[in-house]
């Protein structure tokens, strides 16, 4: 799991393939120091690798999703730049 935010058209967005399949999902990303970074509700493939409209450094961010239909997803996404 990565993307590359970097405006080039390609990859921009943490796109999550299988979420048609899971209903409803709720989004919560979070930094290597557990803070928060990135929460929505019914997410929609649009996290451009931002918080709070500033850009995060590249790394790996541990992830949660809780779905309707498949029960909670948990990994990490990378942001590459």
């Amino acid at each position: 799991n990565l993307f590359t935010p970097n405006n080039d058209g390609i990859n921009d967005l943490w796109e999550l393939p299988e979420m048609n399949s899971w209903g409803d999902c709720n989004v919560k990303v979070y930094n290597r120091w557990g803070q928060l970074v990135y929460s929505m509700d019914n997410y929609n493939n649009s996290w451009d690798g931002t918080s709070d409209g500033k850009n995060l450094p590249e790394g790996a961010y541990y992830f949660i999703i809780k779905t309707e239909n498949s029960g909670d997803i948990q990994g990490t996404v990378n942001i590459v730049r």
